[in-house]
């Protein structure tokens, strides 16, 4: 499974670096690259990683998409997005409603 991250603050690095300590099949984590350091800091410490800094190929390569973005920055970060093709989405957002993510992604 390709997993797709936007957003590389200190969760997201728990979060992938305790996926990878499972037997959960992902083949290819990519990470955004909106946080540079957080984002390279995950590529230097695991192998898998690919940082990209075109948020539109995350889009196009990953099955499941994570979203951990911070609640006031996230409808200006998806609005543009497509999501068509991702199959999964989980949002680390918790102020941020259902509702409004579907807003957000489905046109």
């Amino acid at each position: 499974m390709k997993l797709g991250v936007i957003g590389t603050g200190v969760i997201t690095g728990a979060i992938v670096r305790g996926l990878l300590m499972t037997d959960f099949p992902v083949e290819n984590i990519i990470v955004s690259a909106r946080s540079r350091e957080g984002s390279f800091r995950l590529r230097e410490m695991l192998a898998g990683i690919r940082v990209c800094g075109v948020m539109r190929e995350i889009m196009e390569r990953a099955e499941m998409l994570s979203l951990a973005i911070r609640p006031p920055q996230t409808r200006d970060v998806l609005q543009p997005l497509t999501f068509r093709l991702i199959r999964q989405v989980v949002s680390l957002g918790a102020t941020v409603s259902i509702d409004r993510l579907k807003g957000w992604t489905h046109r």
